[in-house]
């Protein structure tokens, strides 16, 4: 089991509470497992998409939010950021075409 740190919270009951503590939170390696597995797993859907995954521009717009808060939660810092660099490079692979469009008209 490893130990990751939560982002500092005001501490409600604190003398002063608008000073932030922080929390040490244990994680168990195989939910980070399974977080990492669900990225890799995500990341190849798109990798293999020729348009637009998902049905809807919301569900893309939820998915997006999803896969950057879960890695960066999660994932130590340099995992998270090249994992979020290949999804975000798939991402302007797929609407750069549609963007490029929507500019010249």
């Amino acid at each position: 089991m490893s130990k990751r740190r939560a982002t500092p919270q005001a501490d409600l009951f604190a003398a002063d509470p608008s000073s932030p503590t922080e929390h040490v939170v244990a994680v168990d390696d195989a939910f980070v497992q399974r977080i990492r597995d669900e990225l890799h797993r995500t990341l190849a859907m798109v990798s293999e998409a020729n348009e637009d995954p998902w049905a809807t521009p919301t569900q893309g717009a939820l998915a997006q939010l999803r896969f950057q808060s879960i890695a960066s939660t999660w994932l130590p810092a340099g995992e998270a950021a090249e994992l979020w660099a290949r999804f975000d490079g798939e991402l302007l692979r797929i609407y750069g075409p549609e963007d490029e469009d929507s500019a010249s008209g």
